[in-house]
């Protein structure tokens, strides 16, 4: 069936629409027109079902932004616009009609079927009920924090109770009929706290705005609940290493991280507090205490013996804090083995590896190890660079990821960070380690070349168009603004002190500025920059240009840390 036909399973509402619109191949005309990107847009017939089909183009994750919430975006308005249509296939080729797939992750893909997708007229709808439900039944802040006081400094005690039971795997002298009446009474208490007054007005429009501040949940119930209906019970069911790893990520990164850490920002001082109660204080020790019993045995569950006799080795109050103390005492000591053989594997190939441990309580699903290597060239890292992989590939343990640094003169070079899991990646960033570590290099040259090179991928995404799609003043303006940073870009290299390294440099822009005429033209040889580049990350594919641009961004970083040696040590002198 082709685009134009209107399926007889639509509604009247649905068919007085497409109507009153042209019919579809004028919706189609609409959309095109407002998104120049889309190559190609249809509505197809699949095993029975319309499928809105559409491929649009991509030309740098900087340009157009998150791949994954692009298709969203356009799957979302072809659903709208299209009512027969059960779902969506809509994927973003690159320059040159490659897929944006890197090894085994597709990017900017998705199947979104009408049944998973709710408007977003409907969602505001429904936040709008409940805020004028919170604004009927709600409490100001301090009804609120009054009424869950006591329930909060219950909630910390059966903690205890809980924490001590468990640690010792011991409930005599505990009436566990009463506790679990506790247990539930305190969960259907929270239960009753009434949902703060939302005092900002708010209007829905026709679209279904949702510029507002989302839904405000109260804290205190969210968080005794999870611990009366969730983490209670759970501890319970602890019968295998999945459990445990799941448990204690919930915890760590919910219960702790988000509840716990939201209920101590309420306005406690409208009850007097200078921060927040005690009972919140002793409720995130405990917390911290049970996880890190929990990170024990999911690194090691024969450790459960231990932990037991650490926890009955005196009062019953104090077991899990016993338990605790050995539980960390066993994790230090995991970690520090740990350390000692992967700084004896970096001496086996000839490399000395500073390890770097997690120190954060927070616990960590996919355990990372900042592996450290002082390196007297960036070219020795690069010939060394495969040996060092496949090694950890070896020794690396289930969920272990490597993040892999290299040192020069004593600081990072942080853009060159990568990290290893099954494949190696890179990331550029140092994310939680770089408050262990020197501030890294400052590297200004490399950062204009980046900036030129992003700026030629940009340039040339748009003339692998045909010239009449180019045409468009949307690709007009961004091929002009991709000219203009570009040559800002240049300028700020041409800037950089002489020598052989900057003038190699310049050299490339200059033949990179070179090819994008020849492009724009339409003289252009070996397929178009961006789709060079592009092949070169997501299939691996070579081509001269691709093997001099990661030499030469390495030649800039060498200038980088240190321009008077770099020329010698590329050879280039």
């Amino acid at each position: 069936m082709r685009s134009g036909s209107v399926s007889s399973g639509i509604g009247l509402p649905g068919r007085t629409l497409i109507q009153s619109c042209g019919g579809e191949p004028e919706i189609e005309a609409k959309i095109r027109n407002a998104d120049p990107w889309i190559l190609s847009l249809r509505v197809d017939e699949s095993s029975g079902e319309a499928v809105a089909y559409a491929r649009v183009l991509h030309v740098s994750d900087a340009t157009h932004g998150d791949p994954h919430d692009r298709v969203i975006k356009l799957g979302r308005l072809l659903l709208r616009c299209f009512p027969r249509t059960t779902h969506v296939d809509v994927k973003l080729p690159l320059p040159g009609g490659h897929d944006y797939k890197i090894g085994d992750n597709q990017f900017g893909s998705t199947e979104l079927r009408r049944e998973y997708d709710h408007s977003e007229l409907s969602v505001a709808w429904n936040q709008e009920r409940m805020r004028v439900t919170n604004a009927v039944l709600g409490a100001t802040d301090t009804e609120r924090l009054s009424a869950a006081l006591p329930l909060i400094e219950a909630a910390s005690r059966l903690t205890r109770v809980f924490g001590n039971a468990f640690t010792a795997a011991d409930v005599r002298g505990i009436d566990t009929n009463q506790l679990a009446e506790q247990i539930n009474t305190l969960g259907e208490d929270a239960k009753q706290i009434r949902p703060r007054i939302n005092g900002r007005r708010r209007v829905v429009d026709a679209i279904g705005d949702q510029g507002a501040s989302s839904l405000t949940v109260d804290s205190h119930s969210g968080l005794v609940t999870d611990l009366t209906g969730n983490v209670f019970p759970r501890l319970t069911k602890l019968d295998n290493l999945a459990a445990l790893a799941a448990l204690a990520a919930h915890l760590s990164d919910h219960v702790i991280a988000t509840s716990l850490h939201r209920a101590q920002e309420e306005p406690w001082h409208l009850l007097g507090y200078d921060t927040f109660p005690d009972s919140l204080r002793s409720l995130e020790a405990d917390l911290y205490r049970i996880l890190a019993v929990i990170a024990a045995l999911t690194a090691n569950s024969s450790a459960k013996a231990t932990l037991a006799r650490a926890a009955r080795a005196g009062r019953r109050e104090g077991a899990l804090g016993r338990a605790a103390d050995a539980a960390r005492t066993l994790t230090r000591r995991r970690l520090q083995a740990r350390k000692s053989e992967l700084e004896q594997v970096g001496r086996s190939i000839g490399w000395q590896f500073h390890v770097h441990m997690p120190t954060s309580d927070r616990y960590q699903l996919v355990p990372e190890r900042l592996i450290a290597l002082d390196v007297p060239s960036l070219v020795t890292w690069g010939k060394a660079l495969e040996e060092i992989v496949s090694t950890l590939q070896t020794v690396g343990l289930p969920r272990e990821k490597f993040v892999l640094l290299q040192i020069r003169n004593g600081k990072p070079v942080e853009s060159l960070t990568m990290s290893l899991i099954t494949s190696l990646l890179p990331t550029g960033a140092l994310g939680t380690w770089a408050t262990e570590l020197p501030d890294p290099h400052s590297i200004p040259l490399t950062e204009a070349f980046d900036a030129a090179l992003a700026s030629t991928q940009v340039a040339s995404g748009v003339l692998a168009l045909s010239v009449q799609q180019r045409a468009h003043d949307i690709f007009v303006q961004v091929l002009e603004d991709a000219k203009q940073g570009f040559a800002r870009s240049k300028r700020a290299v041409e800037q950089a002190p002489t020598n052989a390294v900057t003038e190699q440099i310049v050299l490339l822009l200059d033949a990179l500025e070179e090819e994008l005429t020849n492009e724009e033209s339409g003289d252009a040889t070996g397929g178009g920059i961006a789709r060079q580049m592009w092949r070169m990350v997501t299939a691996g594919e070579q081509t001269e240009l691709t093997i001099a641009l990661p030499a030469m961004r390495l030649m800039a970083l060498e200038w980088d840390i240190d321009p008077h040696t770099a020329p010698g040590l590329l050879q280039l002198s």
